[in-house]
């Protein structure tokens, strides 16, 4: 399941991120990543627990 969420969400970065430009968001912003990254957690857990 969250194998299928990073898919999802590295398909809408790249279409809302040129390829050249991602590697270069993601290191001048890692606050961005993190956040993405903090709210992938809580989907998964979300997730989890409706089930």
């Amino acid at each position: 399941m969250a194998d299928l969420l990073g898919d999802g969400l590295l398909m809408v970065l790249d279409f809302v991120i040129p390829e050249a430009e991602y590697t270069e968001v993601l290191l001048l912003h890692p606050v961005v990543t993190f956040a993405v990254i903090a709210l992938l957690v809580v989907m998964v857990i979300t997730i989890q627990l409706n089930h």
